[in-house]
């Protein structure tokens, strides 16, 4: 060890901590895990909201209702008044996966 400190000029103690480092595990998960990353937590959780709204207010009799994804298109291109005001999302902002996701939480 000492031969090899001295060969790339460090200290012993330097090598065994670069040694220690290299040796562990890596997480399973990310550090951000759970939550989004496009938008802030409340903001995915009021999209959801109204995405939901959309899918139980277009229901018919036999439990047919909008896709999530015909949902996402509609508030993207034209927006959706609502109680608390009219809401637009960006285009790209909101996907089909991580709608469903976050519905199903």
């Amino acid at each position: 060890m000492q031969e090899t400190a001295n060969l790339y000029g460090v200290s012993e103690s330097t090598l065994y901590r670069a040694l220690n480092e290299h040796n562990r595990p890596k997480p399973l998960r990310r550090s951000d895990y759970g939550k989004p990353r496009i938008l802030p937590a409340d903001e995915m959780e009021m999209y959801c909201e109204i995405i939901a709204a959309m899918k139980i207010r277009t229901s018919n009799k036999k439990s047919r209702h909008l896709s999530t994804t015909e949902c996402i298109r509609l508030l993207q291109d034209f927006g959706l008044d609502t109680p608390k005001g009219f809401f637009k999302a960006d285009p790209g902002q909101l996907k089909k996966t991580t709608v469903n996701h976050y519905l199903k939480l």
